[in-house]
């Protein structure tokens, strides 16, 4: 992908490579795979909004910002059901996403104006938080873990963890969290996230919504989160 001038996220602004994956293959590793998640994590919280002057300047060009759409008005069940290539899932989004694919996974993403994104992240099939030869832990204790893991690239962003719970989706297990940082030089960000291990692949999927706290949409950051759907590629 070409580097760019164009408005960019504040960890492009610090020279940090947040595509999900980026330069690693698809491995059954839990270190790889937690690897993956920080970086997603990061990048779905991030994504989108503006970067400092010069970021492209840096060591590591930046990765382009997904192009914004003006608006996402409207209930989340009147938008456009988007079906992943691979068939792994299905959600509805406000627009058409930008597709950033690697070995690790793809990465669909759609910014509203500066500051607002929705992102879904689909590993690769054998990209999991837990090595499939280790013994298994219970699945709440792997998100519980995964979470965190996704959580320490945002300590310099004085991150909190606002509340936190399991759930299930198509009848995997799932932990959905909200959380709310500050970047330096930009607006007070929030994020409701949700990480879901598909066993039967195995992958695992992210789904994020992010904004400014004093914009931040918590029923509508609930419905889109709902949206997503695992299909027969998931399993």
């Amino acid at each position: 992908m070409r580097s760019s001038m164009n408005r960019l996220c504040p960890t492009q602004a610090a020279g940090c490579c947040v595509a999900p994956g980026f330069g690693e293959p698809a491995t059954r590793s839990r270190r790889v795979g937690a690897r993956v998640l920080r970086r997603l994590f990061l990048f779905a919280l991030l994504a989108g909004t503006v970067a400092a002057p010069g970021a492209s300047a840096r060591s590591k060009a930046p990765r382009e910002a997904a192009p914004a759409v003006t608006a996402d008005q409207g209930r989340v069940a009147e938008w456009k059901v988007f079906t992943a290539p691979d068939k792994a899932f299905s959600v509805r989004l406000p627009g058409e996403p930008r597709t950033t694919a690697q070995l690790a996974g793809a990465t669909y993403l759609v910014r509203i104006g500066q500051y607002v994104t929705y992102v879904v992240f689909a590993s690769s099939v054998g990209v999991f938080p837990i090595a499939t030869s280790e013994r298994v832990p219970p699945f709440e204790e792997i998100l519980e873990t995964t979470r965190d893991e996704s959580l320490a690239p945002l300590r310099e962003f004085s991150p909190r963890l606002v509340w936190s719970k399991f759930s299930r989706v198509s009848g995997d297990s799932c932990i959905t969290f909200l959380v709310d940082f500050a970047p330096k030089g930009f607006p007070r960000q929030r994020m409701l996230g949700r990480i879901i291990l598909a066993v039967g692949a195995p992958r695992f999927l992210s789904i994020g919504y992010s904004a400014p706290a004093d914009e931040f949409q918590e029923s509508k950051a609930n419905d889109f989160l709902d949206s997503l759907t695992l299909l027969e590629g998931s399993r």
